[in-house]
């Protein structure tokens, strides 16, 4: 077995993860300005 290669749906869900955090993060920081409202329907 081959374990140099790493699959593709590990790495898209790393990815995934990443965007998420992302957005989660830029979310934050509109709230802290009062603009995140379309967030918190996001992350309800």
């Amino acid at each position: 077995m081959d374990t140099k290669e790493q699959p593709d749906w590990s790495l898209m869900l790393n990815k995934l993860v990443l965007s998420e955090v992302k957005m989660t993060t830029q979310c934050i920081e509109r709230e802290r300005i009062g603009e995140a409202k379309e967030c918190r329907r996001l992350f309800a």
